[in-house]
């Protein structure tokens, strides 16, 4: 009986100590948190690692060797998982920091015979072909031609790249015998502008019945016809369907045929517009929107066509995953570290995912991996619920976005 008192005061003793050690901790850690403001670090950084300073305990246990090859394997840390993410969320190239392309490529970099990266870049490269053949439909061989390049850099033979760079050339053929054409037209129209000597006719007999007109828009019609079977919609110039309606406009604006053309056009304009807002390809979908537009014939359904891309641009830039340092913080709410860490003397980490709503607020907040499965995780969800930024905005407004970050627990 005479020592339990003894016992008790000292364990007492030690509880307090740990308590008030808590206590200051988590204050140094606060001053260091306003003084370096981890939130603020360079938007091109994976991770935000907010980390909370801790006295080291007097114990020797750690597992410093367990958690480096757990780091090294983290979710948000692994290029192959952050690509595919990417690739899902249509990142294909840019940012080029977090894009598809380039997470994949770097992986190549490490690992040459990478299998899942191969699979990745061909993917992609795929999806950047058929964006390249709606460029060259759109007369953007300078785009097109960046495309066959980028895919050449890594992917010599793939096959999409080779129809696309073949496209190409035929499309700078067509152009080239054009414009020699032309040429030679011009040539000959300035040859017979030279002056003659005056010549006198004679009075011809000729029937008193009028000559057979033929009707220039036959032929024309035809052309457009042509044209928009063969997909030559905007390009090449002087051989597409945008031309022929141009040349039956000036002709014989009100005709039915030059009408029908038109709107025939117009109403290919406006699915094509819709079909690449769908594909996440917003340049081209606002190509076609413009030369809609520019006919003239329906301003509801161009305006349409702008607001389901710029529905479509919201949808895709939303699901794009930012590192937490692109944000601008307005409440931070520091993690607390674990008593039960603290006392064995274990660091660690935790890689969560989130969304910011367009309140600033955060959401499904959901833990993709962590050092340790019974240390820091409810810890840094429960830091990470707290949190408040300023919202992403995107064409004019604010928009929920996806969001990473990786908290730190360190002993210092």
């Amino acid at each position: 009986m005479s020592n339990a008192l003894p016992n008790s005061s000292t364990k007492d003793s030690t509880d307090t100590l740990l308590w008030l050690g808590a206590l200051v901790v988590a204050g140094v850690g606060i001053s260091w948190l306003v003084m370096t403001q981890p939130w603020s670090s360079d938007p091109s950084t994976v991770t935000t690692p907010p980390t909370i300073s801790q006295p080291a305990s007097r114990t020797q246990e750690t597992d410093r060797a367990q958690n480096a090859d757990r780091d090294a394997a983290s979710a948000l840390n692994n290029p192959l998982r952050m690509a595919r993410l990417a690739l899902d969320a249509g990142m294909l190239v840019e940012p080029d920091d977090y894009s598809a392309w380039s997470l994949f490529s770097r992986v190549l970099e490490d690992d040459p015979g990478n299998s899942e990266a191969l699979e990745g870049l061909g993917e992609v490269a795929g999806i950047l072909a058929e964006r390249g053949s709606v460029a060259l439909e759109q007369g953007r061989v300078d785009d097109a031609q960046a495309i066959v390049d980028r895919i050449s850099s890594l992917l010599p033979q793939q096959p999409e790249a080779e129809r696309l760079a073949a496209d190409i050339d035929a499309f700078r053929l067509r152009v080239a015998e054009q414009e020699a054409a032309a040429a030679a037209r011009q040539a000959l129209a300035e040859a017979n502008t030279v002056e003659s000597p005056e010549i006198v006719a004679e009075p011809a007999n000729v029937s008193l019945a009028d000559p057979v007109r033929i009707d220039p828009l036959i032929e024309m019609e035809a052309s457009f016809e042509s044209a928009m079977a063969a997909n030559q919609l905007l390009a090449p110039r002087d051989s597409s369907a945008k031309y022929f309606v141009e040349l039956m406009a000036t002709t014989a604006a009100d005709d039915d045929r030059s009408v029908a053309a038109r709107n025939a056009l117009f109403e290919e304009f406006i699915s094509r517009a819709a079909e690449s807002s769908r594909n996440g390809d917003a340049r081209s979908a606002q190509t076609w929107i413009d030369e809609a537009a520019a006919l003239n014939v329906d301003e509801a359904a161009v305006s349409d066509a702008q607001a389901f891309l710029k529905a479509r641009r919201i949808e895709m830039e939303a699901l794009k995953r930012l590192p937490a340092s692109s944000f601008e913080i307005v409440h931070y709410e520091p993690p607390i570290f674990p008593m039960r860490a603290l006392q064995r003397n274990v660091e660690g980490w935790v890689d969560l995912e989130f969304v910011v709503t367009r309140d600033g607020e955060t959401r499904d907040v959901q833990i993709a991996d962590s050092s340790h499965e019974t240390f820091f995780r409810q810890e840094a969800q429960t830091a990470v619920e707290a949190w408040q930024f300023e919202p992403r905005m995107f064409l004019g407004e604010p928009i929920e976005q996806r969001a990473f970050t990786r908290v730190r627990f360190a002993l210092q």
